[in-house]
């Protein structure tokens, strides 16, 4: 699970740990990756508002 979560903040997702949810790049979105972290139970979300 580490490895998963460090790989993927590599490549531009966020993580809230209190609310087990993963904010989503606009790009390198890798399908793989968001399904291992839905079967590890976090929720994905879109970043709609981009970074301010």
């Amino acid at each position: 699970m580490y490895n998963l979560r460090y790989y993927a903040r590599r490549l531009g997702y966020r993580f809230s740990k209190k609310e087990r949810s993963v904010t989503v790049p606009e790009r390198n979105r890798r399908h793989k990756i968001e399904s291992k972290l839905q079967a590890y139970g976090y929720g994905i979300q879109l970043n709609i508002f981009g970074d301010e």
